[in-house]
C-alpha cells in the first residue's frame, strides 16, 4: 500500500514536471513569435516611413518645379519689358551717343 501511495505520488509528480516542461515550451514559442512579430512590425514600420519620406520629397520636387517654373515666367516678362523699354528709348540713346562722338 505505501508503495502504491509513493507510486502514485511519483506518476502525479511526473505529470507535474511534463505539464511544466510543456508550459515552458510554450512560452518559448509564444516569445518567438511575439520577437518575430515585433521585428517585422520594425521593417513594416521602417518602409512606412521611407514611403513617406520619398512622398514628401517628390512633393519638395514638384514644389520646386513650379517655382522654378514660375521664376522663369516672371524672368522672362522681366526681359521682355526691359527690351521693350530700351526698343522704345532706342532713338533717344541714339541721339545721346550721338551728340557725345559728335558734337553739335
Amino acid at each position: 500500500m505505501a508503495s502504491e501511495t509513493v507510486n502514485a505520488i511519483l506518476e502525479e509528480e511526473k505529470k507535474a514536471n511534463e505539464a511544466y516542461l510543456a508550459a515552458c515550451e510554450k512560452a518559448e514559442q509564444i516569445v518567438a513569435q511575439a520577437k518575430a512579430q515585433a521585428q517585422q512590425d520594425e521593417l513594416d514600420a521602417q518602409d512606412k516611413a521611407e514611403e513617406r519620406a520619398r512622398a514628401k520629397a517628390a512633393a519638395a520636387e514638384k514644389k520646386a518645379s513650379e517655382i522654378f517654373a514660375n521664376a522663369a515666367k516672371e524672368s522672362q516678362a522681366d526681359c521682355e519689358d526691359i527690351i521693350a523699354l530700351g526698343k522704345s528709348k532706342r532713338k533717344e540713346t541714339t541721339k545721346a551717343i550721338l551728340k557725345t562722338i559728335i558734337p553739335v
